[in-house]
């Protein structure tokens, strides 16, 4: 019997089912993620199938079983979730009223910012020698 595993979408409090790929990586459904973000479905899912993103997020079709059913699902790999997120604008999920997604990916966008300046500033090209 598989078990069934979900995240929990730390803003939204969404739990999102996580599938396998190929490789037997933990991938999650993309569908969910827009639809609590905000964001336009269709437009996402063909920008995270051009093939850099692609190749990027590891983008793959899952069967996901949910609600008594399996669904073919358009998933990225669970470990570059933050990777899709920082792909997102803001302001886009402003513009559909979702204020704390869009202040929850703001704050976010600011950290991962800052994290990559300091690792860079630390063991980067841009420590000093």
């Amino acid at each position: 019997m598989n078990k069934r595993i979900y995240i929990n979408l730390e803003f939204a409090g969404a739990l999102l089912p996580v599938g396998t790929n190929e490789q037997g990586r933990h991938v999650v459904a993309l569908k969910p993620l827009c639809d609590v973000i905000g964001v336009e479905w269709e437009r996402q899912r063909k920008k995270v199938s051009e093939p850099y993103l692609s190749k990027r997020l590891g983008t793959c079709t899952v069967q996901i079983r949910g609600a008594d059913q399996a669904r073919e699902m358009v998933c990225i790999r669970l470990d570059r979730v933050a990777a899709f997120l920082n792909t997102v604008n803001p302001e886009s999920v402003r513009a559909q009223g979702n204020e704390p997604a869009a202040d929850f990916l703001e704050a976010k966008h600011q950290e991962w910012d800052d994290l990559i300046d300091a690792y860079e500033m630390e063991f980067g090209i841009l420590a000093k020698k």
